[in-house]
């Protein structure tokens, strides 16, 4: 097992010096900042580290303009734009992407090739489109990056398809079920003593008199069990997660959802008290022979709290906790899941224990968060898929701030202490990063694009920050 520290390789040993220069802005009124300059020297006798990253972290082995196969990317958030963003940064390369989305942040972009289609996210139109793009690449294989549940769904109904050149995760049906479906899920979790909040199954024969049995205080947090099929029945204050305090209350929302078609389990948990920097995420990957490479745990210090964003991360911190990383190391590879995924845990300060909450058969919207620490996500994946290279276990360790939303929103939002001097400490030493500000995709229409989604943050957050802390 090898741990990364963020301003080199553990392999070798370095001395880190920091230089803080204070430079006075000659500007209107004038203001300060500090440049804070990282020197690693290599101590003689050790060998020479491996070439640098631009925020100071070793890069894997590469093949650094060897452009033999392309990423095609499914989807149309944050999370494609950053999978597209590390695939650049790692190779030089741009990305191509098919999504439902006609605006947001990856239309007009330099480093991804992004087309909006109709119905992008169904099983024949998905087949379609990656047969017709491997056609156009004949000397390429094609590396498919499905970043949502439906695109996931889709792609393993039509697998046998596909042309030989199309490579992709080999995720199931049935492990995207028993994964993804969080009432088998839990039951997983169960199996393998995996702690989770009190958890109830309300299935499709149960009525909502039967909550007077649910044995679990309130409040409670309602959740489907199957997203995917959530969100095609909408229904009147529909939310991503419901938190209820009281049965009638329960009983009404499930009549809801009910009513609007959602037919499968409904899934019933007590609530665990905490702000959302009790909240944490874990993004593992997993190589094609069945052996977790990769893990990197984040502290996520603030979420969106809009009513279909709510739990969607805006700010995290990554730090290592490996007792939780070996451990759902070690059920991913008795699972022999192959792919990326992407846990989230909420710390419950009554008993001191994490506990997970669900699995995505996928990277998370917040995934860039693993290669702002040092280890860049698309280009593990590439070296294993695409190359047949995989190195040791890595556990990513090294401190750095991902955030999606301005800088003046995290501190405001974020509690002061401890985490504004962390915060402070690391944009100062250049290891905070927002994926959407990319100095490579400087183009105007894309640049104005990204920044009238970053100046609705600030309204958004005061509208909704108020609401229950889940």
């Amino acid at each position: 097992m090898r741990t990364l520290c963020g301003l080199c390789d553990a392999r070798y040993l370095c001395v880190a010096a920091v230089l803080l220069v204070d430079v006075i802005a000659l500007s209107a009124g004038g203001f300060k900042r500090r440049i804070c300059l990282v020197i690693c020297v290599v101590v003689p006798g050790s060998p020479t580290g491996p070439p640098l990253n631009s925020r100071g972290c070793h890069l894997m082995p590469t093949t650094v303009g060897n452009h033999d196969f392309v990423p095609l990317l499914f989807g149309g958030d944050i999370n494609v734009y950053s999978m597209a963003r590390a695939f650049n940064e790692a190779y030089g390369i741009v990305s191509a992407g098919y999504g439902m989305a006609k605006s947001g942040v990856c239309l007009d972009s330099r480093i991804l090739d992004y087309e909006s289609i109709e119905a992008a996210d169904q099983p024949q139109i998905i087949a379609s489109l990656i047969s017709n793009f491997c056609e156009k690449h004949p000397n390429q294989k094609v590396l498919l990056i499905p970043v949502g549940d439906n695109y996931i769904q889709s792609l393993a109904l039509v697998r046998e398809q596909l042309p030989d050149s199309a490579i992709d995760f080999g995720i199931t049906l049935q492990r995207f079920d028993l994964l993804t479906d969080k009432a088998r899920f839990f039951d997983l979790c169960r199996r393998y003593r995996l702690s989770c909040p009190d958890t109830h199954v309300f299935d499709s024969d149960s009525n909502p008199g039967s909550l007077k049995h649910v044995d679990i205080e309130l409040p409670w947090i309602i959740k489907p069990a199957k997203g995917v099929d959530y969100w095609q029945h909408p229904f009147t204050g529909q939310e991503k997660v419901h938190l209820i305090r009281s049965r009638p209350e329960a009983a009404a929302l499930i009549e809801r959802m009910r009513t609007a078609g959602y037919t499968s389990d409904i899934i019933i948990q007590g609530y665990i008290p905490g702000d959302d920097t009790h909240m944490r995420v874990l993004t593992t990957y997993s190589s094609s022979d069945g052996v977790v490479r990769l893990s990197c745990m984040g502290h996520v210090l603030l979420e969106e709290h809009t009513p279909k964003g709510q739990g969607n991360h805006a700010v995290i911190i990554s730090e290592q906790d490996l007792p939780t990383e070996l451990k759902v190391r070690a059920v991913l590879e008795d699972l022999g899941y192959t792919g990326p995924a992407n846990f989230d845990f909420k710390l419950d300060k009554r008993d001191g224990l994490l506990k997970v909450f669900e699995c995505n058969v996928r990277q998370g919207r917040s995934s860039y968060y693993v290669t702002a620490s040092g280890t860049n996500l698309a280009q593990v994946m590439t070296e294993d898929l695409i190359y047949g290279r995989r190195g040791d276990y890595i556990s990513v360790c090294a401190p750095a701030l991902w955030l999606v939303v301005p800088e003046q929103v995290a501190f405001d939002y974020t509690p002061t202490k401890p985490y504004h001097e962390q915060m402070h400490k690391l944009i100062a030493m250049g290891r905070a990063v927002n994926p959407l500000l990319n100095p490579i995709d400087s183009g105007l229409k894309h640049r104005t694009r990204i920044q009238k989604l970053l100046a609705s943050q600030p309204d958004k957050f005061r509208r909704f920050y108020h609401r229950e802390q889940m």
